[in-house]
């Protein structure tokens, strides 16, 4: 495989992760990876993010203007 494809899948990943990270924190996440000869397939699945708090863990809450 080319050098190339190894770092862009490298970042892919990288980034996928770090989204997990940010945006389902404490939820799992899988990679897989598959090659062949001609090909790259990049997968990174992650758990539904675990959801607390009045909002459902979806920012702060909105307010009504009074």
């Amino acid at each position: 495989m080319h050098e190339t494809v190894e770092r862009a899948a490298y970042r892919v990943i990288q980034e996928a992760l770090t989204n997990v990270h940010k945006h389902a924190a404490g939820a799992g996440a899988d990679v897989l990876i598959r090659y062949g000869e001609d090909e790259l397939r990049v997968e990174v699945r992650n758990e539904a993010p675990r959801t607390s708090g009045a909002n459902g863990g979806k920012g702060r809450p909105r307010t009504r203007p009074s």
